[in-house]
């Protein structure tokens, strides 16, 4: 059954069954093999190399999430553990750093349940100048945002720009789309608007007009089942789902890659 991390719980099997009977089978269209299309295009040598590096990207890309998912899946009872040895939530573990972890397991030392608690509120993690991961939250996340060249936009601007991934335009009301326990408030006719899609939102993604999302590009998963089912997508707009709440009426164009809030 689907797990797609700890702030998940697994699908009951009834559940399942009720999910994957709302897929519908998307006609497949004609598509060019990687020999084709490089006998089509006849790109120079520098062009060619360029298009085999995007293709083994996209494939790398897939694969990292399988093993995210499948690191996650098995290391359920350990997360567990640690999480009963901590006396805190299996969902906390998520806040911690490794090097947090096991410094509880090997000296003992408490974990803070109120790091926890302010990191729940935001946090972003990153490389220093020293190469080393820092984990910053509370006050300590804006500074760490300026130093890192990270603009935080709290507010609907007129307009949200990001990456055209799937032609046309669309009207309708905002859905917001966390998790999979959102997907079933996605009605026909609605704007799902996420962080990113994967494959288990598609039954969703075919009862909407429109996809925005804050991540990606023209080869995310959002932008290739946008295009099988012929809807407009705007991929990359980076904080659509914070500057949006469900019930919003926008339009988009995803000929120019813009969303637009209506009255």
């Amino acid at each position: 059954m689907p797990l797609l991390d700890i702030h998940n719980k697994p699908w009951t099997k009834d559940e399942f069954f009720t999910h994957i009977s709302e897929f519908k089978k998307i006609e497949k269209k004609s598509a060019l093999t990687y020999e084709m299309l490089i006998q089509e295009i006849k790109p120079s040598g520098k062009e060619e190399q360029m298009i085999y590096i995007a293709k083994r990207l996209s494939y790398l890309k897939d694969l990292k999430d399988d093993f995210r998912r499948q690191g996650i899946l098995h290391g359920q009872e350990l997360f567990k553990e640690i999480a009963s040895r901590a006396k805190i939530s299996l969902e906390d573990i998520s806040y911690l750093m490794e090097e947090e972890i096991i410094d509880f397991l090997d000296n003992k030392n408490a974990i803070s349940k109120d790091l926890i608690d302010e990191r729940k509120h935001g946090f972003v993690i990153y490389f220093n100048g020293e190469k080393k991961i820092e984990c910053k939250s509370g006050k300590d996340m804006e500074p760490a945002l300026n130093e890192l060249g990270i603009v935080v936009f709290e507010e609907f601007s007129e307009e949200i720009k990001g990456t055209p991934a799937s032609p046309g335009k669309a009207k309708g009301h905002v859905i917001i789309v966390r998790g999979v326990s959102d997907l079933g408030k996605v009605n026909k006719g609605d704007i799902l608007v996420a962080v990113t899609t994967h494959p288990d939102y598609v039954p969703a993604m075919q009862r909407v007009v429109g996809i925005v999302t804050d991540e990606g590009g023209i080869t995310s998963h959002a932008a290739i089942i946008a295009r099988e089912l012929g809807l407009p997508c705007i991929v990359g707009t980076k904080y659509a789902t914070k500057s949006l709440k469900s019930g919003d009426k926008v339009e988009i164009d995803a000929d120019i890659g813009v969303v637009r809030k209506l009255l």
